[in-house]
């Protein structure tokens, strides 16, 4: 990733949840609810297992990484971003984690790495290269989980539009995320998710009946490292 194309959030990182949650009020009381629901996911897609260390790529100021320490307690857990506003801010709520704002080429491999929100942020053409980073990092046999916000939603696309940190983002649809693993390994899953809004809690449950749809809020990928 570059640092100029993140520079936003080195500027606007104390404001970074606030905004957040305002272009998304409309849909749940309480911002934490993505974060939760989406670490439940991933717990559930790794058939909860317990990875000895997890990455999260991209990890912003913070907001998925008590959801990740509860849901993984006995987990080495790093953080890494390139934002050192964004860090400093997430430090202040999370203890027992490691945070980076670089990536050696010597670091230790990891079980699992998780990202949230990343990918339609890093430019086009740099797309491939971060890919090529992130499969480095997994040991073998190792679990990738990314989430992205789909294109294909009205309400994801409106948001994204009216969100002064998405002002330069470029959404990228699933089989774009999914050509970029095609290199590395051919064991891939993708689903839809966030069909049902948080405050509609009654039917949410249908969600996981319609990640074949390409339609929901966001959509996962989860990948194994051959």
């Amino acid at each position: 990733m570059k640092n100029n194309e993140f520079s936003v959030f080195d500027a606007n990182a104390n404001d970074y949840d606030e905004a957040l949650f305002n272009s998304t009020k409309s849909l749940v009381d309480d911002i934490s609810y993505f974060a939760k629901y989406k670490i439940d996911l991933t717990k559930n897609l790794i058939k909860n297992k317990s990875p000895s260390r997890i990455l999260e790529y991209g990890c912003g100021t913070g907001r998925n990484l008590l959801f990740l320490k509860k849901a993984f307690p006995e987990s080495t857990i790093v953080a890494y971003d390139i934002s050192t506003e964004s860090l400093e801010i997430a430090k202040k709520e999370n203890i027992d984690i490691q945070f980076i704002s670089n990536l050696d080429e010597d670091i230790k491999k990891f079980d699992l790495i998780f990202i949230a929100g990343v990918f339609h942020h890093i430019p086009k053409e740099d797309r491939v290269s971060n890919m090529d980073i992130i499969f480095n990092l997994l040991k073998k046999d190792a679990d990738l989980i990314i989430f992205e916000l789909n294109p294909l939603n009205p309400v994801t696309k409106h948001i994204t539009k009216n969100s002064y940190f998405d002002k330069d983002a470029e959404l990228l649809r699933a089989k774009e995320l999914l050509m970029y693993t095609k290199k590395h390994t051919d064991k891939v899953d993708v689903g839809y998710t966030l069909f049902i809004p948080p405050k509609f809690k009654s039917i949410i449950f249908l969600d996981k009946y319609l990640k074949k749809i390409p339609f929901g809020g966001q959509y996962y990928l989860h990948a194994k490292k051959l």
